[in-house]
């Protein structure tokens, strides 16, 4: 499943990423999965209204409910970064790793430098090596 040599690319992750983002702030990538903004969204990143819905759902812990509307508006704006971010925040928060992680490759193939991912796919990295060494002891 997951490698040790991931732990070197998480905390590389983590060292770009740099800046800490709290939960939901305004707007910005760690967490709140709005636009990064580091990004200025283009037309065919526009938000579809599942997405402001699934937010809302996301915020109260409600992530296995906000997942069906991100993948809805993913099918709406399939080159919206933010879209796939939230859909890998709320697997992982689900402890679908797998899953989280193709969705936070998939945001970061669209914006290779989208922070809220990075700092999430860092995590996911550090949530999974230490399962993985529980798993070994």
């Amino acid at each position: 499943m997951f490698s040790l040599s991931r732990l070197g690319l998480a905390l590389a992750l983590l060292l770009t990423a740099s800046v800490q983002h709290p939960a939901w702030s305004a707007g910005g990538g760690g967490g709140g999965g709005g636009s990064d903004s580091s990004t200025v969204p283009s037309p065919s990143a526009s938000v579809p209204a599942e997405f402001v819905r699934a937010k809302n759902l996301i915020k109260g812990g409600k992530y296995a409910d906000a997942i069906p509307l991100l993948e809805q508006a993913a099918g709406k704006a399939p080159k919206n970064p933010d879209l796939f971010n939230l859909l890998g925040y709320s697997n992982r928060k689900l402890r679908r790793f797998d899953v989280a992680e193709k969705h936070y490759g998939r945001a970061l193939a669209l914006n290779a430098s989208h922070k809220g991912t990075l700092e999430y796919l860092g995590e996911l990295y550090l949530q999974t090596v230490g399962r993985i060494r529980h798993e070994r002891c």
